[in-house]
C-alpha cells in the first residue's frame, strides 16, 4: 500500500511542477498518468483559471520564422545535451522541465515565450517519432530542426539569420 501512495505522490508532485509551468493537460496526462480531470483541477487551483484547451501545435505550425526555427533548434539541443542517448527515444518529464528551464535561462524568459513547455513537448515528441529531423549545417556545424510541414526552408536558420544581420539595410 505504501508503494502505491508513494508513486501517486510522485505523480502528483510531477504534475504540479508541469502545471506550474503551464503545460497543457493532455501532455501532463501523458507524462504523469494522472487523469486529465485531476490535472485540470490542479491547474485551476494553481493558476485560478481553467487551462487552455484546443489542439497541441505541431512543429510545422510552430516554425513560422527563422528565429522561431532557431529557438526550437536550441531547445532540442539543450534537451538532447542533458538527456544523452535516451533523449532521442522518449520524453522524460523531469528532463523536459530541466531542459526548458535551462533554455529560458540561456535565451531569456521573454525570448523563450514562443517555445513554451507545451510547444517544447510537442516538438520533442515529433523529433523522437521522426516527423521532424535534425541535420547539421555543413557551413557552421550547428544542428537544427526541419519538418516537411513548416513554412521555413529546410536549411540552417543560424546561417540565414547571420546573413540577414550582416546584409546592409536598404
Amino acid at each position: 500500500m505504501a508503494a502505491i501512495s508513494l508513486e501517486r505522490h510522485r505523480s502528483v508532485d510531477l504534475a504540479l511542477a508541469l502545471v506550474q509551468r503551464k503545460l497543457r493537460t493532455s501532455p501532463a496526462h501523458v507524462l504523469t498518468g494522472l487523469p486529465e480531470a485531476e490535472i485540470r483541477s490542479l491547474y485551476r487551483l494553481v493558476h485560478g483559471r481553467s487551462p487552455t484547451s484546443g489542439s497541441i501545435p505541431s512543429t510545422g505550425h510552430l516554425m513560422t520564422s527563422r528565429r522561431r526555427q532557431a529557438k526550437i533548434s536550441v531547445f532540442i539541443a539543450v534537451y538532447l545535451g542533458l538527456a544523452g542517448d535516451e533523449g532521442g527515444r522518449h520524453v522524460d518529464a523531469r528532463m523536459l522541465i530541466r531542459s526548458h528551464d535551462l533554455f529560458q535561462e540561456l535565451i531569456g524568459v521573454r525570448q523563450a515565450e514562443e517555445v513554451d513547455l507545451t510547444a517544447a513537448w510537442s516538438v520533442l515528441r515529433e523529433y523522437q517519432s521522426g516527423i521532424s529531423r535534425r541535420p547539421c549545417c555543413k557551413d557552421c556545424g550547428a544542428c537544427y530542426i526541419i519538418t516537411d510541414t513548416a513554412d521555413v526552408p529546410p536549411s540552417c536558420p543560424f546561417c540565414a539569420l547571420r546573413r540577414r544581420c550582416a546584409s546592409p539595410s536598404v
